[in-house]
């Protein structure tokens, strides 16, 4: 149901139930229920937005083509760009019959290979999701999401390496920003040293010199 598609959402985000237990976004989702906070913490975050008259539609089972919007939504809110995935198709052979409100997200699910559709090349998203479609759908999207947050991790590490070897340098350099000759051997010893504490601290894993130039990954 769509209401426990949002729920499993918010557990994977690691939301606070508590912190949004105390009110409700929608008549059916009311105070007290197992889902409403997972509810008003999606409508919260832009992820839902229920249907007219302040429905939720919690107990309504969800379509192939609200599951890929939430998820876009979702990913949108984490201001995170998704890479292509493989072995993609290039388009859905039904992709007239997706809804107009739904087709940003069905393609952002077609480009990551979160979703996929069937043997035939069908999305069929008017198709209620099963539970295993919805399970398969999670793991994927957590690895993804993973291996995307690991990538900005290993950039922003390198970019850090990387102005602590030229604050070093800097601090031996004159005013036109050149080492000279006499203080190139004891800047080089830091950089070393330097170097020698990264590794230690996993920030890089090797470091090298070549022809008095550091060199690291």
């Amino acid at each position: 149901t769509r209401a426990m598609f949002v729920t499993i959402l918010g557990r994977l985000h690691g939301m606070d139930p508590d912190e949004f237990s105390q009110n409700t976004a929608f008549a059916d989702a009311p105070i007290g229920s197992w889902y409403t906070p997972y509810v008003n913490w999606a409508s919260d975050s832009g992820i839902v937005n229920g249907y007219q008259e302040g429905v939720f539609g919690s107990d309504d089972p969800i379509t192939r083509e609200q599951m890929a919007t939430i998820l876009a939504r979702y990913i949108d809110s984490l201001k995170m760009e998704l890479p292509d995935g493989e072995n993609t198709v290039s388009s859905f052979r039904d992709s007239d019959k997706i809804s107009s409100w739904a087709r940003q997200g069905v393609e952002l699910m077609r480009r990551t290979g979160i979703l996929s559709g069937d043997e035939n090349r069908n999305f069929r998203p008017g198709a209620s999701a099963l539970r295993s479609e919805a399970a398969t759908i999670f793991v994927r999207l957590s690895q993804i999401l993973d291996e995307v947050r690991k990538n900005e991790d290993s950039y922003e590490t390198m970019e850090r390496v990387t102005d602590n070897f030229r604050a070093i340098e800097r601090d031996y350099a004159d005013s036109d920003g050149v080492i000279p000759n006499e203080k190139v051997k004891d800047v080089l010893q830091e950089l070393k040293d330097a170097a020698d504490q990264m590794l230690k601290n996993r920030d890089i894993t090797y470091w090298g010199e070549d022809n008095g130039q550091i060199t690291y990954r």
